[in-house]
C-alpha cells in the first residue's frame, strides 16, 4: 500500500506549501470578500497604570452577491462565532476582570479571531478558524480549528464519515508511519522522542480535507508542552485509498 518514493516526493511539495501559505487554495482562484470588526476598552487602575482589553474578528463575508456557490451555507458556521463576538460586552469584561483579580492587573489583554477558506475539493470545503490572544498568565494562546463541510448538503463532516467501517486501526497505523516520516522518527522510536506527553499515538481530531490528502493539526498542549507549539502532518490519499468509503465525500479520490 505504501509506495514511499512517489508519496514522499508529493509529500515534500504539499507539506512545504502548507508551511509557506497555511492553506491549500490559490488565493487568486477564489476572490473572497472579508470583513473585520474590532473594539478596545481601557480604564485607569491607578495614576501610573491602566488596563485594556481588545478584541478583533476577521471573517468571510457571506452576504456578498458574488459569493461562490459552494460557500452558500458557510454562514451557518460563521454566524455563531460572530454572534458570540458581538454579545461580548468589553467594558463589562474589563471591570469584571479587575474585580476578580482585585485590581492586580496591568497592561493589555487581547483576543483575535480569523475565519478563512482553507481548502476546497470537488465535494467539500474547509474553513479555518484561528484564534490567538493574551488574557494574563505566563504566555498567550494560539489555536486553529478546521470545519469540513459537504458542498451538496452543507453539513459538517467527521473523520469517521470518510472511511469504510472497521478501518480505524488501519488508518491510525498508516498515519503513524507518515507522522514518523515527517517528524524524523525511526520506526522503533517512541513518539515521546518528539516531545509527546505519552508514548501513545492518537490521530488529531482537528483535520482538514484537501485535494491531495488529509492535513492533521494538534494545537498547543494537546500532545506536547506549550513550547513545542502546534504539530501537524499530512496524510496523502494514495496511502489510504483502500480505506476510503467509495460512496462517501472522498469518492473523488481516484
Amino acid at each position: 500500500m505504501l509506495r514511499l518514493p512517489k508519496i514522499f516526493l508529493t509529500l515534500l511539495v504539499l507539506y512545504s506549501g502548507v508551511k509557506a501559505q497555511q492553506r491549500f487554495i490559490d488565493p487568486g482562484e477564489y476572490p473572497l470578500s472579508t470583513r473585520t470588526l474590532s473594539e478596545k476598552y481601557c480604564t485607569r487602575i491607578d495614576k501610573d497604570h491602566s488596563f485594556c482589553e481588545g478584541k478583533k474578528i476577521s471573517y468571510l463575508d457571506t452576504d456578498v452577491s458574488d459569493l461562490p456557490a459552494f460557500l452558500k451555507g458557510a454562514h451557518a458556521f460563521i454566524d455563531p462565532i460572530l454572534g458570540s463576538y458581538r454579545k461580548n460586552n468589553l467594558k463589562k469584561e474589563v471591570f469584571d476582570t479587575i474585580k476578580e483579580l482585585g485590581g492586580d492587573v496591568r497592561g493589555e489583554w487581547y483576543s483575535e479571531t480569523r475565519i478563512d477558506l482553507f481548502a476546497k475539493t470537488p465535494a467539500t470545503y474547509t474553513l479555518a478558524i484561528e484564534s490567538n490572544g493574551y488574557t494574563g498568565g505566563a504566555h498567550g494562546y494560539d489555536t486553529v480549528g478546521y470545519t469540513n463541510v459537504v458542498i451538496a448538503t452543507q453539513k459538517k463532516l467527521s473523520l469517521q464519515e470518510l472511511f469504510l467501517p472497521g478501518t480505524e486501526e488501519k488508518l491510525k497505523a498508516v498515519a503513524l508511519k507518515f507522522y514518523r516520516m515527517q517528524h524524523n522518527l525511526k520506526p522503533s522510536q517512541p513518539v515521546t522522542d518528539d516531545d509527546w506527553f505519552e508514548n501513545r499515538f492518537v490521530l488529531a481530531e482537528n483535520f482538514a480535507i484537501t485535494p491531495r490528502g488529509l492535513y492533521f493539526l494538534y494545537n498547543q498542549y494537546e500532545i506536547k508542552p506549550y513550547a513545542a507549539g502546534r504539530t501537524s502532518f499530512f496524510l496523502p490519499y494514495e496511502a489510504i485509498r483502500d480505506l476510503i468509503d467509495p460512496k462517501g465525500p472522498l469518492a473523488f479520490v481516484k
